[in-house]
């Protein structure tokens, strides 16, 4: 059987995340921002920011085929070959087909996600794809994520709403696993529900 990643605290990211995001702001209207540690595979891995906002909601991509013209695109850019070393990523990452057909957006970069977007993805990644053995470890990712920003809020206002969210995705998640028992019993480890 294959090793299962553990997450990285994002904790170490995080002052340096709500800087990059406060620098940006002014030229780029975004709703949430997300810090994450990712484990989607083909190296891509690491801490990342996954954005939410109007050129999220209405891509550019999607209806011209574009990413060229996105505000969000022409600040941040997109992931680099050699850019698989960088521990903390603000660029934007490519879509692969399967998971397209996995996530419920279908914006070309995969962290081009609204709130409810993002949700959604973790839920069906962790409800669909993940065996007893990797679920500890998802339950794990779930509890580590980050809300950088999100309309305006407080960094203690945004505490709440990082709990809010959590907690909706473990209720989700216990709901849909085929193994709720175990579900329930990781969500509840993690101080989820």
């Amino acid at each position: 059987m294959a090793e299962v990643r553990r997450p990285i605290s994002v904790d170490l990211y995080y002052s340096e995340a709500r800087e990059f995001v406060e620098s940006i702001k002014a030229k780029v209207f975004l709703t949430s921002v997300i810090l994450d540690d990712w484990n989607t595979g083909n190296e891509i891995r690491g801490h990342r920011l996954i954005y939410g906002g109007d050129c999220v909601v209405n891509c550019l991509h999607l209806t011209s085929g574009s990413c060229c013209r996105c505000p969000l695109f022409q600040l941040v850019g997109k992931d680099q070959p050699h850019d698989f070393g960088i521990k903390f990523r603000t660029s934007l990452c490519e879509t692969t087909d399967n998971q397209l057909k996995l996530f419920p957006s279908k914006q070309p970069c995969l962290n081009c996600k609204t709130i409810e977007q993002y949700m959604e993805a973790f839920i069906r990644f962790t409800a669909t794809l993940c065996n007893p053995e990797e679920l500890d470890a998802e339950f794990e990712w779930i509890a580590g994520f980050r809300v950088v920003a999100y309309n305006n809020k407080t960094v203690s206002e945004l505490k709440e709403v990082e709990r809010k969210i959590k907690e909706q995705i473990a209720r989700e998640v216990i709901l849909r696993h085929k193994q709720r028992e175990l579900a329930k019993r990781l969500a509840d480890k993690y101080d989820l529900v």
